[in-house]
């Protein structure tokens, strides 16, 4: 399996879900190398899966790699997201990291900070198989990030004034 294959998995499953779930319609689910949306910074990010609605907008990094995800590419995605979102204020910017090995404690901690989603599905052979665990488990944590960006919360948010973006929750699952 190739990268752009991988990323091609995670489009797929993004797409299936938005077109499962009339809460998230309408929808446009973008991907590949040239789906780049412009930051606040007027640099174009290349984002390997997006899902924009007219109230939010969801960025998906997919890393196909044989080793745990550093420190640098969450700070990267928070840096795409912190742009992104200050170039969109009306929107509900949002950002999941997909990955084959789990992330460093560093990574953790960044993703947690930041408000990064972490999936982890550790064989893509295992989400063909018949039982599809890995799939489903990855399908229901995107779901709820989706659906997450669709309804407002009751809890006050907190923001961090220094970079734009909120504190979230780590989700890690193997």
């Amino acid at each position: 399996m190739t990268d752009d294959e991988y990323e091609g998995l995670v489009h797929d499953l993004v797409t299936g879900l938005v077109g499962g779930t009339p809460a998230l319609l309408p929808s446009d689910v973008s991907g590949g190398a040239k789906n780049t949306i412009i930051g606040a910074s007027r640099f174009a990010h290349q984002i390997h899966v997006s899902v924009r609605a007219q109230s939010f907008l969801v960025l998906v990094e997919c890393k196909y790699w044989s080793r745990p995800v550093p420190d640098e590419a969450v700070l990267v995605l928070a840096s795409r997201l912190a742009d992104i979102r200050n170039a969109n204020p009306s929107l509900e910017v949002r950002a999941s990291l997909v990955s084959m090995k789990a992330c460093t404690k560093g990574a953790r901690v960044l993703a947690a900070y930041f408000g990064i989603s972490l999936d982890v599905v550790s064989s893509i052979q295992e989400t063909r198989s018949d039982s599809e665990t890995k799939f489903l488990r990855l399908s229901s944590r995107m779901f709820r990030l989706l659906i997450g960006v669709t309804q407002k919360s009751s809890r006050a948010r907190v923001t961090n004034p220094e970079c734009g973006l909120r504190p979230g929750k780590v989700r890690i699952y193997d």
